[in-house]
């Protein structure tokens, strides 16, 4: 069931063909659609627990794709939690929705600053990346 193991991975993806819940079918070739640098590989290693990869699928639209949160806020917020645990993995991946929406890879790159520097930081944006300024913004 296993394709080739990535560079730093334990446990290789699954191989697209030996997918055979159709829960998870169409799920490599929508992250595919939806994210830029993020390859469906997050998903077919968690196909050797469908259940798991199907219940993680679901998380990740509900969090960062619904919701009343405007989507370049979830993303860098997304980004900066990335980068304050180390993962430069998931740091440098990137929504396409997020660039629809207008997210600039000046802002990215800037979100886990000490202090948020951007051409574009909007209040809701540095509010979203800075709890200090958020708590400053709530009492305005």
């Amino acid at each position: 069931m296993s394709a080739t193991r990535p560079a730093g991975t334990r446990l290789a993806p699954a191989a697209r063909h030996a997918v055979t819940d159709p829960r998870l079918e169409a799920t490599p070739e929508r992250a595919d659609v939806l994210s830029t640098r993020t390859r469906p590989g997050t998903y077919l290693t968690l196909a050797h627990n469908p259940n798991i990869a199907v219940a993680y699928a679901m998380f990740w639209d509900e969090t960062h794709r619904g919701g009343r949160v405007e989507h370049t806020i979830k993303e860098l917020m997304r980004i900066a939690i990335a980068q304050l645990l180390g993962c430069q993995f998931c740091a440098d991946q990137r929504s396409v929705m997020a660039l629809d929406h207008g997210l600039e890879e000046n802002d990215a790159q800037a979100c886990c600053a000490p202090r948020v520097r951007s051409s574009r930081s909007a209040d809701r944006r540095r509010a979203a990346l800075r709890p200090r300024a958020g708590a400053r913004l709530a009492r305005r």
